[in-house]
């Protein structure tokens, strides 16, 4: 073999081996980045894992937290019907005082059948018990237990005292306007009208002026005063045209033939 052919093989011969060198340190170096990767892998695995732990830690807090909460609502809810059933009672204990709603419309179901004055006195007449009471309640409340009896004389005369003696309670209208429906009740339809008229005269913002105007057009009907009547009657329509008042004047002018 020539020396120059020679010289060719050892270099190529050189060349492989150099080469082959290269693809083994860069093999070495290609797994031990793999291997770092692996165990960056591996790392952020384990941070994940903390993570997720950490949130279903938090979930699990907040599920408490959320039923914690849905009971104490519950609980507040349950105060809250309870205060408002007390307030219902209370009410309704009110409205059981305050004339039994208005004696269901004046006289309807569930009160004693009217008895003249006449009966009623020899019953029980000012006589069978004083009439001086010191407190308005009492009073009020015994004077609303002697017109649901029928004793309209008695319960008049005591309506009159609460009026007197009581100007200024916030019961003194009622008290003047159930003195004048014991009057009218009595067929003293002179000094029902007297009251109902005194009801607003004197009470001119309570709530009774309807009622009171209603009913001082039928006393003045049963006066046979219909031109004054009629007059009242209309006047509870124009003011109070909404209220069961102008509902019960307009059916009495319809059944009176009158019209506005």
């Amino acid at each position: 073999m020539r020396p120059r052919a020679v010289r060719a093989s050892l270099a190529w011969v050189l060349a492989g081996m150099v080469c082959g060198c290269a693809t083994q340190r860069a093999m070495r170096e290609a797994r031990v980045d793999l291997q770092r990767i692996d165990l960056r892998l591996v790392l952020l695995g384990e941070r994940l894992a903390a993570v997720d732990s950490l949130l279903q830690l938090q979930q699990a807090d907040l599920r408490e937290q959320r039923l914690e909460q849905t009971a104490a609502d519950e609980q507040m809810q349950s105060q809250v019907v309870q205060l408002q059933a007390r307030v219902d009672e209370s009410a309704r204990r009110l409205g059981e005082l305050r004339e039994e709603i208005e004696l269901l419309r004046v006289y309807g179901v569930g009160k004693a059948p009217p008895r003249s004055s006449e009966a009623a006195a020899g019953e029980r007449g000012p006589a069978d018990r004083p009439v001086l009471v010191g407190d308005a309640q009492s009073l009020y409340d015994m004077a609303m237990a002697d017109m649901k009896a029928g004793n309209y004389q008695l319960a008049a005369s005591e309506f009159g005292q609460f009026v007197e003696s009581f100007p200024e309670s916030e019961l003194a209208d009622n008290a003047l306007y159930w003195q004048g429906e014991c009057y009218y009740a009595d067929r003293k339809y002179g000094e029902a009208a007297t009251c109902f008229a005194e009801v607003e005269k004197r009470y001119p913002q309570g709530d009774k002026v309807p009622a009171a105007l209603l009913k001082l057009g039928f006393a003045r009907l049963a006066l046979k005063d219909n031109k004054q009547g009629t007059k009242h009657l209309n006047d509870v329509i124009r003011r109070f045209p909404d209220t069961p008042e102008a509902a019960q004047a307009r059916a009495k002018l319809k059944t009176i033939g009158r019209r506005r």
